[in-house]
């Protein structure tokens, strides 16, 4: 499979016994936006990537600029996260 199959994601998210509306896909360019919308997985667009298209073009849940914005869209802050 290549991107945009969603069947890698969907795969792993089964690996993980993690239902699609429960998870995000976090990625850098419209390739990887496909994948997630066909796999009914909210996208997060970061922008500090690959992406050719401009990025108010590609389809996105949310666009964070930094990790910590990630973590609160999950309800998280850095203390919870165990390193």
């Amino acid at each position: 499979m290549r991107t945009p199959d969603p069947g890698h994601l969907l795969g792993v998210l089964a690996e993980m016994d993690v239902a699609p509306d429960n998870a995000i896909m976090v990625a850098d360019n419209e390739d990887d936006a496909e994948p997630a919308r066909a796999a009914k997985v909210r996208f997060v667009l970061v922008p500090h990537g690959y992406a050719r298209a401009p990025l108010a073009e590609i389809p996105a849940a949310f666009q964070v600029d930094r990790f910590d914005d990630i973590l609160q869209l999950a309800g998280l802050a850095p203390s919870h996260l165990l390193l």
